[in-house]
Protein backbone atom coordinates (compact mmCIF):
# COMPACT_ATOMS: atom_id res chain seq x y z
CA UNK A 1 0.00 0.00 0.00
CA UNK A 2 2.74 2.56 0.87
CA UNK A 3 4.18 1.53 -2.40
CA UNK A 4 0.91 3.07 -4.25
CA UNK A 5 0.66 5.57 -2.32
CA UNK A 6 4.24 6.89 -3.18
CA UNK A 7 4.00 5.82 -6.94
CA UNK A 8 0.77 8.23 -6.91
CA UNK A 9 1.98 11.18 -5.05
CA UNK A 10 5.21 11.66 -6.37
CA UNK A 11 3.86 13.27 -10.01
CA UNK A 12 1.82 15.58 -7.79
CA UNK A 13 5.19 16.79 -5.96
CA UNK A 14 7.18 16.66 -9.51
CA UNK A 15 4.19 18.71 -10.67
CA UNK A 16 4.44 21.47 -7.79
CA UNK A 17 8.11 21.30 -7.74
CA UNK A 18 7.73 22.43 -11.40
CA UNK A 19 5.18 24.91 -10.73
CA UNK A 20 7.62 26.40 -8.28
CA UNK A 21 10.95 26.64 -10.04
CA UNK A 22 8.76 27.50 -13.17
CA UNK A 23 7.89 30.59 -10.80
CA UNK A 24 11.47 31.03 -10.11
CA UNK A 25 13.45 30.86 -12.66
CA UNK A 26 10.98 30.74 -15.71
CA UNK A 27 9.73 28.27 -18.72
CA UNK A 28 12.91 27.86 -20.62
CA UNK A 29 15.20 27.51 -17.85
CA UNK A 30 13.13 25.26 -16.34
CA UNK A 31 12.67 23.03 -19.74
CA UNK A 32 16.26 23.30 -20.44
CA UNK A 33 17.65 22.08 -17.33
CA UNK A 34 15.34 19.41 -17.22
CA UNK A 35 16.82 18.02 -20.86
CA UNK A 36 20.31 19.45 -19.92
CA UNK A 37 20.31 16.72 -16.73
CA UNK A 38 18.78 13.80 -18.58
CA UNK A 39 21.58 14.53 -21.41
CA UNK A 40 24.61 14.27 -18.68
CA UNK A 41 22.39 11.64 -16.82
CA UNK A 42 22.52 9.47 -19.55
CA UNK A 43 26.31 10.21 -20.52
CA UNK A 44 26.84 9.15 -16.62
CA UNK A 45 24.66 5.78 -17.14
CA UNK A 46 26.63 5.22 -20.05
CA UNK A 47 30.21 5.20 -18.59
CA UNK A 48 29.21 4.08 -15.40
CA UNK A 49 27.62 0.81 -17.08
CA UNK A 50 30.35 0.57 -19.13
CA UNK A 51 32.88 0.37 -15.97
CA UNK A 52 30.49 -2.00 -14.53
CA UNK A 53 30.45 -4.41 -17.94
CA UNK A 54 34.46 -4.31 -18.11
CA UNK A 55 34.94 -4.90 -14.37
CA UNK A 56 32.40 -8.02 -14.58
CA UNK A 57 34.79 -9.34 -17.82
CA UNK A 58 38.09 -9.10 -15.42
CA UNK A 59 36.19 -11.89 -13.25
CA UNK A 60 38.56 -10.16 -10.08
CA UNK A 61 34.82 -8.98 -7.92
CA UNK A 62 31.64 -10.93 -7.00
CA UNK A 63 29.26 -10.77 -9.71
CA UNK A 64 26.10 -10.28 -7.59
CA UNK A 65 27.82 -6.96 -6.59
CA UNK A 66 28.68 -5.69 -10.26
CA UNK A 67 24.89 -6.66 -10.71
CA UNK A 68 23.55 -5.53 -8.20
CA UNK A 69 25.71 -2.25 -9.39
CA UNK A 70 24.35 -2.48 -12.62
CA UNK A 71 20.67 -2.85 -11.67
CA UNK A 72 21.18 0.47 -9.55
CA UNK A 73 22.55 2.14 -12.62
CA UNK A 74 19.50 0.98 -14.88
CA UNK A 75 17.28 2.74 -12.21
CA UNK A 76 19.47 5.81 -11.96
CA UNK A 77 19.12 6.01 -15.47
CA UNK A 78 15.05 5.36 -15.40
CA UNK A 79 14.82 8.35 -12.70
CA UNK A 80 16.95 10.52 -14.84
CA UNK A 81 15.07 10.54 -17.98
CA UNK A 82 11.92 10.96 -16.30
CA UNK A 83 11.24 14.50 -16.17
CA UNK A 84 11.64 15.88 -13.08
CA UNK A 85 13.49 17.58 -10.25
CA UNK A 86 12.86 14.90 -7.56
CA UNK A 87 13.74 12.48 -9.57
CA UNK A 88 16.96 13.34 -11.01
CA UNK A 89 18.06 13.93 -7.31
CA UNK A 90 17.13 9.94 -7.09
CA UNK A 91 19.00 9.46 -9.97
CA UNK A 92 21.99 11.34 -9.66
CA UNK A 93 22.35 9.62 -5.71
CA UNK A 94 22.30 6.41 -7.44
CA UNK A 95 25.12 7.26 -9.57
CA UNK A 96 27.74 7.92 -6.79
CA UNK A 97 29.24 3.85 -6.22
CA UNK A 98 29.52 4.83 -2.51
CA UNK A 99 25.38 5.24 -2.15
CA UNK A 100 25.13 2.11 -3.98
CA UNK A 101 27.56 0.50 -2.26
CA UNK A 102 25.34 1.91 0.85
CA UNK A 103 22.12 0.82 -0.73
CA UNK A 104 23.16 -3.25 -1.88
CA UNK A 105 24.61 -3.37 1.94
CA UNK A 106 21.59 -2.63 3.17
CA UNK A 107 19.44 -4.78 0.75
CA UNK A 108 21.59 -7.66 0.82
CA UNK A 109 23.74 -10.15 2.74
CA UNK A 110 27.06 -10.30 1.04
Amino acid sequence: MKWFILFLSLPIVEIFVFIKINEIIGVMPTLIFIVFTALIGAFFVKSQGFKVITTLNQGNTNPLILISHGVLILVAGIFLLTPGFITDIFGFILLIPNARKVIIKKFSSI
